[in-house]
Formats: C-alpha cells, structure tokens, sequence
C-alpha cells in the first residue's frame, strides 16, 4: 500500500515538472505510477489530495513524530527543534513546491498549507489554556504567516539554507510566546 500511494505521488511530482496542474488528469498519473484509477481512489479523492498528503507529510508529520519522541518541555524549550524539521523537509523537497507554485498557484498552495499547519497548531496549543478565539485566532495566524514566508522563500526571494530560514521563523514567530513566559511561565 505505502508503495501505490509513494508512486502516485512521484507520478504527480515527475507530471508536474512538465505541466500545468488543470492539464494533468487522474489517468496520466494513474498511466505513469502504472496503478490502476481504482487504485488511485482507494488513496486519493482527487490531485489536491495528493498535494495535501506531500505538505503534511513534509510539514506536519516532522512536528508529530518529533513531540511522540521528546519530552513536551524539551520541545517547548526550543521550538526551533520542530521547525527546523519541516523545513528541511521543504528545502530538501523545493523542487516539487516550486513546481506547485509554478503550475498550481500560489494562493491554492498557501491556502493548504495555511490549513495544515493551523491544524497542527490548533493540535499542539489546544492545551495551553487559551481562549477558544485567541486560539483560533493565533493558530490561523502562525499558519497563515508560515505558509505565505515558505511560498517566498521557495520563489528564490530569500536565498538561506533551511536551518536559517527555520531560526528566522522561529525568532519572528515564536516572540509572542516568549513573551508569555516571561509574563506568566507559559512555556
């Protein structure tokens, strides 16, 4: 099963260095992951999943596994630990986003990375003891932010390795919650 799903989106990834994302069809993927479309389907309901499934696999699924292996506090202590995991991930796969950004668009692919990195927010500090609309709030908004200086980043406007990126993130991010530790011990 990991290999289907693994091909289908190499298929997609190798189409999408050569066309427009509206022109490749279910069935050119299908044809060059060489599964069938029933295959595809028991996977992935359309192209934007399998989009969705690379993102959260880059951007999500790095901060997941990271918080299962260390203590909370170690990574509350330093979340560029969680950050700068992703964004190897993104660095390390920029070809694939900059096609996205070339044949998808820009505003779709903030869009879904606006959504999945607001999701993980929303996972990690639904137990800080915010309020319901702060938390949202601020969520959406660290999504939001990180997904719009990734799409930058990968459009060439910022030349740095990801482990730099990452700390720049990380500092202009993370200084609300810096503040509230020093206010209130939050951290």
């Amino acid at each position: 099963m990991p290999q289907t799903v693994d091909a289908i989106k190499a298929s997609f990834r190798e189409l999408l260095k050569t066309t427009t994302f509206d022109k490749i069809s279910i069935s050119d993927i299908c044809k060059r992951a060489e599964v069938s479309r029933k295959s595809f389907y028991k996977h992935f309901a359309s192209k934007e999943d399998i989009i969705e499934a690379q993102i959260h696999e880059d951007m999500v699924q790095p901060t997941k596994d990271l918080r299962k292996l260390l203590p909370l506090e170690q990574i509350k202590s330093s979340p560029l630990l969680a950050t700068e995991q992703f964004h190897v991930r993104i660095y390390n796969n920029r070809d694939f986003y900059q096609n996205l950004l070339e044949h998808f668009g820009k505003a779709p692919l903030v869009e879904i990375i606006t959504r999945q990195i607001t999701n993980l927010n929303q996972e990690i500090f639904s137990t800080y003891g915010f309020e319901e609309d702060e938390l949202r709030f601020m969520c959406h908004y660290l999504g939001a932010v990180q997904a719009m200086m990734i799409s930058w980043w990968l459009e060439g406007n910022l030349d740095i390795e990801a482990k730099q990126f990452a700390g720049l993130m990380n500092d202009w991010s993370f200084a609300r919650f810096r503040e509230l530790d020093r206010e209130h011990n939050a951290w």
